[in-house]
């Protein structure tokens, strides 16, 4: 086995990840301000949007605490903020 470093720029692997994340992340976005528009488009109305954006927002908001806590009862060790106590007590 070989211990000679290679750049990230010459593994083919990697470029591969990185241009599938790249493009995998122009859709989300372009699919985002689709679902903005469409819902502006059919109803004309700026609350509406603002609803539909709050909406896609809440999946995040909701399970980010409940996934946090699993992650530092599961894995103390490594969790960023384990020493802060009486957050999840």
């Amino acid at each position: 086995m070989s211990n000679q470093r290679t750049s990230l720029r010459r593994n083919r692997d990697y470029l591969f990840l990185l241009s599938g994340q790249a493009i995998s992340s122009m859709g989300t976005e372009v699919s985002d301000l689709a679902y903005i528009l469409l819902v502006l488009a059919l109803t004309g109305s700026a609350a509406q949007v603002g609803f539909v954006g709050a909406l896609e927002a809440a999946p995040v908001l909701v399970l980010s605490m409940p996934a946090r806590g699993f992650f530092v009862v599961m894995a103390p060790s490594t969790s960023a903020f384990h020493d802060i106590p009486g957050w999840f007590a």
